[in-house]
């Protein structure tokens, strides 16, 4: 999948996923959240919406909100950071394997997206006339 098409509904669940969060302690009737995890998650999806899905920093954005998401799947998984990260976001079992899952394809989707091509005079030297150049 292009990383535009993509970056706009990672969005639209980011979305709606916070503004759920805002209103009632579950998302998607089986996630659980609470009103920090939906700002952040409304945060992002502003930025993906308004920034991230129109030019070609999308990849770095899918990249780096992916990433955040296997952290924080990670760190509900592990004993040693699981109170930690239920106490900030409210991440239950199912939010966090979700997160590993959603976060894994946007890292995905960010590293399969092209870079922009550069014109044909920068990519090449073969304008430039080595006798002339010293």
């Amino acid at each position: 999948m292009r990383a535009t098409p993509y970056t706009i509904l990672f969005a639209l669940y980011l979305l709606f996923t916070g503004v759920q969060g805002l209103f009632s302690r579950t998302a998607w009737w089986i996630l659980t959240t609470n009103p920090t995890h939906g700002l952040i998650e409304i945060a992002l999806a502003t930025i993906a919406l308004v920034w991230a899905a129109r030019g070609p920093q999308r990849a770095a954005y899918l990249l780096l909100v992916g990433l955040m998401m296997v952290v924080a799947g990670a760190m509900r998984l592990l004993p040693a950071t699981e109170s930690f990260i239920v106490g900030l976001l409210n991440i239950n079992d199912a939010f966090a394997v979700a997160n590993l899952v959603i976060g894994g394809m946007s890292i995905g989707v960010g590293l399969s997206a092209r870079p922009p091509r550069l014109p044909t005079e920068i990519r090449s030297f073969r304008h430039i006339d080595p006798m002339k150049v010293r």
